[in-house]
């Protein structure tokens, strides 16, 4: 069964830039792009930073504004903030050789429990489970486990592995292929929201196929509060350029450049103490809004306004920034100002 899975997910995904061109190094560079980023962003993304950075050294003697402008577009720019730490951690202590001890690894910053195991099970290809959401999902579900996931789930799957109650055979197979045909599968067929059951490599062992595999697993009992947010984004121009301001060091999107934005309303009646983003001191917007986009961050749910606004909001309101032609700025933009301004 699982080598049946094992040449499923290589006949369909063995194109993958990382896996063509297989090192601890890529491992590592993939494996945090991938969180949070579908692989098809990845992709582009993926190839640009290894042609730039395409070891440990170059990465670790690169300056951060760099990198950042390399990792445009992949979001979350702390996993980039992260990685360049791990990479200069690497150089500095173990000569630009990543350590393949799992104590080692998980001691570099930027490099965690899910991380770790990525690295010695895929790049390595020393057995172990890199357990992430789509390993919890599949384990889930074949295996009926009515549990919420989490840290509980994700130490049951664990030492049911451990102790041969769940793929007694897994130790005989490649670790590297059978991790990376399990992330296959969960981000293709056994989806969150959606399930292709008929096609799926493991049909014939499902326990949950034939019932409501959609409900395992279970949610966090701990449901997180989501919070209005409306926003104002104004767009000054001059020319081809556009004004921008850049965010400062402990806010959201921290040292990347945004239109200047301001708070409109929230459902969060504290959110203007957390001094993410100040109202409008002194002028009238127009009544004409350009355009009307949704975003998300953290537990605020935005719904951001755009407008044109005149070059006297500079000065009236006192923001301190730059012109810069968006299409080519080396400047580090947000998305929500690139969706703003296209």
């Amino acid at each position: 069964m699982l080598n049946k899975l094992i040449d499923w997910s290589k006949g369909n995904f063995s194109e993958l830039p990382w896996r063509l061109h297989r090192t601890l190094y890529n491992t590592l560079v993939s494996e945090i792009m991938l969180q949070q980023t579908t692989v098809t962003t990845v992709i582009p993304k993926f190839n640009e930073f290894i042609k730039r950075f395409p070891n440990i050294e170059t990465l670790a003697k690169a300056n951060e504004k760099e990198v950042l402008i390399y990792w445009q577009g992949l979001g979350y720019y702390r996993r980039a903030r992260s990685l360049h730490k791990a990479a200069i951690t690497i150089f500095e202590n173990y000569n630009c050789e990543i350590p393949t001890d799992k104590d080692l690894l998980m001691s570099i910053p930027g490099i965690g429990e899910y991380t770790s195991s990525a690295i010695l099970a895929i790049g390595f290809d020393k057995f172990q489970l890199a357990i992430d959401a789509n390993l919890e999902r599949i384990f889930s579900r074949v295996y009926e486990i009515k549990l919420c996931k989490g840290k509980d789930l994700k130490f049951l799957i664990q030492q049911k592995v451990n102790d041969k109650l769940f793929f007694p055979n897994i130790k005989k197979v490649s670790s590297r292929e059978i991790n990376e045909a399990f992330m296959d599968l969960g981000r293709t067929i056994c989806r969150q929201n959606k399930v292709e059951c008929e096609i799926c490599p493991l049909k014939s062992i499902c326990k949950s196929r034939n019932k409501k595999p959609l409900l395992l697993p279970l949610p966090s009992k701990k449901k997180s509060i989501k919070h209005n947010l409306e926003l104002n984004r104004i767009i000054i121009s001059e020319g081809d350029k556009i004004f921008v301001i850049k965010r400062e060091k402990g806010l959201w999107l921290e040292d990347q450049w945004e239109i200047p934005t301001f708070f409109k309303s929230s459902s969060d009646q504290g959110f203007l103490k957390t001094n993410q983003y100040k109202s409008l001191s002194s002028v009238k917007l127009s009544k004409k809004i350009v355009k009307t986009f949704k975003s998300a961050i953290t537990k605020y749910v935005i719904v951001n306004h755009v407008y044109n606004g005149n070059i006297n909001i500079i000065e009236k309101e006192g923001l301190k920034g730059r012109f810069v032609n968006p299409n080519k700025t080396k400047l580090h933009l947000t998305s929500s100002t690139l969706k703003a301004c296209y």
